[in-house]
């Protein structure tokens, strides 16, 4: 296991974390996320943490992944997330206004930098968006799930490239490696779970 997979995630007070067989939820005051859970990665919930484990070596990045994730959860749904700036300079104030930010900045009249309005729905989480929007149950990600899918995939035969050691020719209409069968065991499984007939074309 790797030192980040190792490192338990420390459950705040007031969060409740509840691990199902495929999937994580963290509840808090600040809202509700929740993130698909690997197969073949556990997560233990004991005296106020949980911690991530797995038997197979070629898991283990991913268990260390997901407890990077969960623990941003954590802090989401307990602290929130906030970014603090330092102004370095001679008279430089900052103040609130309001819901606007006042800035002093050396010139003959105040700077105001207006607060932009949320433009993005409050969403319950990337992966259930993903789903839903490829079961045709949803609406259209937040995100550009299109080319979410693209750049995923090249991330993946990247990795892909990178364990066999080998140029990889992508066939993306067969979901296969044209010049090369080594990479089909990184590629495909054995087999699927019922639901992805439709999904995933078998050569």
């Amino acid at each position: 296991m790797s030192r980040v997979a190792k490192k338990p995630v420390a459950i705040a007070k007031g969060v409740e974390v509840t691990v199902l067989a495929d999937s994580v939820s963290v509840k808090g005051p600040k809202g509700t996320l929740s993130i698909a859970k690997p197969e073949g990665v556990d997560v233990v919930i004991e005296n106020g943490q949980a911690q991530m484990s797995t038997s197979d070596a070629s898991l283990v990045p991913m268990a260390g992944t997901l407890r990077a994730i969960l623990a941003n959860m954590v802090q989401g749904v307990s602290e929130g997330f906030q970014r603090k700036l330092e102004l370095v300079g001679v008279g430089y104030r900052a103040s609130m206004a309001g819901s606007d930010l006042n800035l002093a900045l050396g010139f003959s009249h105040p700077v105001l930098f207006k607060a932009p309005e949320p433009t993005l729905p409050r969403s319950p989480g990337h992966w259930v968006e993903w789903v839903n929007f490829a079961k045709g149950t949803g609406p259209v990600p937040g995100s550009n799930f299109q080319y979410s899918g693209w750049t995923t995939e090249a991330n993946h035969l990247g990795n892909v490239a990178y364990r066999t050691g080998q140029k990889i020719e992508w066939d993306y209409k067969n979901i296969r490696a044209k010049n090369t069968r080594d990479a089909d065991p990184f590629i495909k499984r054995p087999s699927y779970r019922a639901g992805w007939e439709g999904i995933l074309k078998t050569t």
